[in-house]
């Protein structure tokens, strides 16, 4: 089975449920084509028996014929578009949701390997090729060969002879069009993978415009975009010089046949086998009819191969395996985390670069560990782990002695509360950023989690104290306050376990210090684990561990003084 008919297998029974509204559009199109044809015999009889006979009765009903005939193809044609239109954008929107929502549970080493752009690119761009696929297969597909059928009928009824010398000249056109759709396919990925990378290039820049402006790279970062943007006017005039070479082609190959008839049909003339107005008339239809359609066949099968190229990008992400949840016989909801253990844990990003080697340790409820060391030491991976970002490559992690894999994937991460040194911050009120995840706690606990991470104050500060709008990423926030409200965000769903990776480090000293003190006491029977580099927060845990080099090592407070 042929790779492209295995892709178009999986587009039909994804999008099986629309097949019926394109193959309606393709019975509705194709119902001009007799109408067409009728017009054609309607203006033969005009001009025949009407006009150069004067019978002016047939000229009268002939006209009124054409004109209802016209008034029928432009109810067909001009009605039909906003409810088809309506149709396309319901296949493109249910297959955008479909690649979003696979996306969301596909695993977070999906995401370190693929820049956001490329992926926002597959969404906002080649998802919305579907409903087109659809078209081309349930309309043109339908229409094209059964007018080209019906073409062929009128043709041979005029003279057969010169029908079967138009088919057999029409193979080379086949063979062109088959040729070009090769081009188109392999053109067309090679236009996607550039136009990914410049979505994926702007969004970088985007979200780093103060290091643009601050190192004052405008110019040169501008010069590389235009690189891009070069590269990619490239592929697509490679792919429009294609197309401008291949309709040429088929004209002149379509006014060769044509004279091929005309001479034959000459002769068949000459030999009194047809007449002159049949002959004119066959040409006619064969060339404003017959090799059209032939002519939209062509483009149609190259736009086909052109967005199946695009497509199986998509396709390549749908077939990327998503995050296990749980065992078959794992438990759904862990109730109360008496003890973490981490036993003999290594873990590396790539094959033969150890990240962790040999981590071992226990926490207890009640605990606040702190976790310090050099920048790349291993610390944040220690928490990657712990939310099953990542699994281990051996050793274990274990909740109340159980291995943590038995646990339900949503279930563990629910029991987890976390605030990092940069953090999501929505484009909403200052309440659904705290209550982001948890949207039916109530207000009081919400006011009271914000209470402790020292943010409170500055929120009834305010205009609109709870229900004012936060800008995108918090811009408008300075980084202490949008850490403290991440940690309100972390807080409210009195977590088993809290993970607070160095989500103090823009707070004041002494502020900090507050916050912290305050957690420790309200958890007195959960779990905090602590990364910082400061003192003063190394202070308030219970233990201390160091990492060196993905190494593990147990410190006191005294200790820690003389190296931080």
């Amino acid at each position: 089975m042929s790779k492209t008919f295995t892709l178009l297998t999986r587009i039909i029974r994804q999008g099986k449920s629309y097949i019926p509204y394109y193959i309606l559009q393709g019975f509705i199109g194709l119902a001009t084509t007799p109408l067409d044809a009728y017009g054609i015999l309607l203006s033969i009889r005009l001009i025949d028996k009407g006009l150069l006979m004067q019978d002016w009765p047939v000229v009268q009903k002939t006209l009124l014929t054409l004109f209802m005939l016209f008034m029928v193809r432009t109810a067909l044609t001009s009605t039909t578009p906003l409810f088809f239109t309506r149709v396309q954008l319901r296949v493109n929107r249910s297959f955008q949701d479909t690649l979003f929502a696979y996306l969301l549970h596909l695993p977070i080493r999906f995401f370190s390997k693929e820049p956001t752009g490329r992926l926002l690119s597959r969404i906002f761009s080649d998802a919305t090729l579907f409903s087109n696929i659809f078209t081309i297969l349930f309309n043109k597909a339908l229409q094209d060969p059964l007018k080209l059928i019906f073409w062929i009928a009128v043709l041979s009824y005029f003279n057969l002879q010169l029908c079967a010398l138009t088919l057999v000249s029409s193979v080379f056109f086949f063979l062109i069009i088959r040729y070009t759709g090769r081009k188109f396919h392999f053109n067309a990925q090679e236009y996607q993978k550039q136009n990914a990378a410049a979505f994926s290039f702007a969004e970088q820049v985007l979200a780093n415009i103060e290091l643009i402006k601050i190192k004052s790279t405008e110019k040169r970062t501008a010069a590389a975009f235009g690189k891009i943007l070069d590269q990619m006017i490239q592929s697509s005039l490679t792919i429009l010089k294609i197309s401008l070479i291949t309709q040429p082609v088929l004209q002149a190959i379509t006014f060769c046949v044509l004279g091929i008839v005309f001479v034959y049909g000459s002769w068949l003339q000459s030999q009194g086998v047809l007449t002159i107005g049949t002959l004119v008339t066959f040409l006619l239809i064969a060339y404003q009819f017959f090799f059209k359609t032939i002519h939209s066949f062509g483009s149609s099968y190259g736009s086909l191969r052109e967005y199946l190229a695009r497509l199986e990008m998509i396709y390549a992400i749908l077939d990327t395996p998503p995050e296990q949840t749980a065992k078959q016989s794992g438990s759904s909801s862990p109730l109360k985390i008496a003890t973490l253990a981490f036993e003999r844990i290594c873990f590396s990003y790539e094959p033969g670069r150890p990240v962790l080697r040999d981590i071992s340790f226990q926490v207890r409820s009640g605990a606040m560990l702190g976790l310090t060391g050099q920048s790349g030491s291993g610390k944040t991976t220690l928490l990657r782990l712990l939310a099953r970002f990542y699994e281990p490559d051996s050793g274990e992690i274990k909740l109340n002695g159980r291995p943590y894999r038995d646990w339900d994937l949503p279930a563990l991460r629910s029991a987890l509360g976390v605030a990092f040194q940069e953090n999501l911050i929505l484009a909403d009120t200052v309440l659904n950023n705290i209550r982001y995840g948890n949207e039916n706690l109530s207000e009081t606990r919400i006011e009271a989690a914000a209470q402790i991470a020292g943010i409170d104050d500055f929120i009834r500060s305010l205009p609109n104290q709870y229900a004012t709008l936060i800008g995108e990423g918090g811009k408008s926030l300075s980084g202490g306050q949008r850490q403290r409200l991440a940690i309100a965000r972390a807080l409210v769903s009195d977590p088993e376990i809290l993970l607070l990776d160095e989500s103090t480090s823009f707070i004041e000293v002494e502020q900090e210090s507050r916050i912290l003190r305050k957690i420790k006491e309200i958890r007195k029977d959960k779990i905090t684990i602590l990364i910082s580099h400061r003192l003063s927060a190394m202070q308030i845990a219970d233990r201390i561990l160091t990492l060196d080099q993905g190494q593990l090592m147990d410190v006191d407070f005294h200790a820690l003084q003389k190296t931080l």
